[in-house]
């Protein structure tokens, strides 16, 4: 029996080509970013990876402060206020 495939590959070979075809996709992603990442980064921003199509990845940026206004739920329903 062969380990051939009908492209030719042995199912070891496929998954190292796929592998270093998802890392280049990642780094591509990771470039595209850099931009948005540094400026979030220096305003203080937390930045969070999301997974997207095809091995690609978008973000999440979020600035910290807004976690300061968000009305406290526990608090409100126990004063009887909606949160």
């Amino acid at each position: 029996m062969s380990t051939d495939t009908a492209a030719g590959r042995s199912p070891a070979r496929r998954r190292g080509l796929t592998a270093r075809a998802g890392s280049a996709i990642r780094e591509l992603a990771s470039r595209a970013h850099a931009p948005g990442d540094a400026r979030a980064h220096a305003a203080g921003w937390t930045v969070i990876v999301t997974p997207g199509l095809a091995g690609l990845t978008g973000r999440t940026y979020r600035d910290p402060r807004f976690a300061a206004i968000r009305p406290d739920r526990r608090r409100a329903a126990a004063e009887g206020r909606p949160g």
